[in-house]
């Protein structure tokens, strides 16, 4: 079996190539961050769609499965996939997409995605005095992860977790009421199992940190309302994801990848080292601190759950969409108070990871052509 070496290579250079050209441009004095970084998500879901996946990614599999499905009409199709799938949603899209094309499922799949992750960058920027510097080496810093080989190869772990982040971004930092959001929680919760949990958590966490008085017990009456309602209408799927989410956590996962969980800890502890660092030596934003807040809870939660190799890696990659303005906000400080070593770090920090990320990491799993 062909390994496709040159075509890995080829292809993992491209993205490398993609991500350093546009996070310079957005050091440009004339730079439109706006702009940018919809032309980075234009080019990204391009690109996502002439990924030929290996026979071991999900990818490859869930073109097969919905092919399987797409043999029915499309009630039929629902009807079965809510009667005997965790994650229900998720797969009606997958094979509704599939349907017209197989390789219009990652690209649009990956526009969806970085619309919503670039979404959060772009409006924390506009709203607030931030150098386009400090975006630029937050953003090469989240672009040299392994999430778009985990986008394209997943598709709805990801993209369901980056509906969630949006939400919690507005919340917090545009200060939208929750109700707005109900419907997206909704389908991000049937979207993807994995995602349940993460919404889950945040009601939890916005019921303590983030009301006081009288509206703690309106949202907590409205939680538990929410909670009560999902479960009369999917509590077979809550059940069916309860249970395996303890058999991970209790007996582990069948598969993990020693490298991807070696770079996922190098991040959260960079990301926590800065957040950390920076707390104690300059005073963040009342949004900032509690996005601090939120994100060290999510990643304790992630290593509480370290015996599962697929929670543990979600979650941070869930937290990483999520803290992307604290973490510019942290940088930009830096920037402000002349401590530029802090810039200079992560900036190599990044550089390091996209090498490895590419090397052994699950961008390495992508290939755009065959030769």
């Amino acid at each position: 079996m062909s390994h496709y070496f040159a075509e890995r290579a080829i292809s993992v250079a491209i993205y490398a190539l993609i991500a350093f050209v546009f996070c310079n441009h957005l050091t440009k004095k004339d730079a439109n961050i706006g702009r940018t970084l919809f032309l980075l998500t234009l080019t990204l879901s391009t690109l996502a769609y002439f990924v030929q996946p290996a026979p071991t990614m999900d990818l490859y599999r869930l073109w097969i499965t919905a092919d399987e499905y797409n043999r029915y009409s499309i009630m039929e199709m629902i009807t079965s996939i809510f009667s005997g799938w965790s994650s229900p949603l998720g797969l009606v899209y997958v094979c509704l997409i599939s349907r017209f094309n197989h390789h219009l499922l990652p690209a649009i799949t990956a526009y969806l995605f970085y619309s919503n992750i670039f979404y959060i960058i772009k409006d924390y920027w506009k709203k607030h005095e931030i150098s386009k510097s400090s975006v630029a080496v937050v953003l090469l810093f989240f672009l040299s992860r392994g999430v778009y080989g985990e986008l394209i190869s997943g598709i709805r772990s990801m993209l369901a977790f980056s509906f969630v982040a949006r939400c919690i971004y507005d919340e917090i930092y545009n200060k939208k009421s929750i109700i707005w959001n109900v419907p997206i929680y909704v389908i991000a919760a049937l979207f993807h199992s994995s995602s349940m949990g993460a919404i889950a958590i945040w009601f939890v966490m916005k019921i303590i940190f983030d009301q006081k008085g009288w509206k703690k017990i309106i949202s907590l009456f409205m939680c538990i309302a929410f909670a009560a309602v999902f479960y009369s209408k999917w509590g077979n799927i809550v059940t069916r994801n309860l249970n395996v989410g303890l058999e991970r956590i209790l007996g582990g996962d069948s598969y993990s990848y020693a490298w991807e969980f070696a770079f996922n800890t190098f991040y959260m502890l960079i990301s926590l080292s800065l957040l950390w660092t920076t707390i104690r030596r300059f005073v963040l934003s009342e949004e900032g601190t509690r996005m601090r807040r939120l994100t060290t809870i999510f990643y304790c939660v992630a290593i509480i759950c370290i015996s599962s190799y697929s929670i543990y890696h979600r979650f941070i990659s869930f937290v990483s969409m999520f803290s992307l303005p604290v973490m510019v906000e942290s940088i930009n400080t830096c920037e402000v108070e002349k401590r530029c070593i802090s810039v200079r770090n992560l900036l190599v920090l990044s550089i390091i990871m996209m090498g490895l990320s590419c090397l052994k990491g699950n961008l390495n799993g992508i290939k755009f052509f065959i030769l």
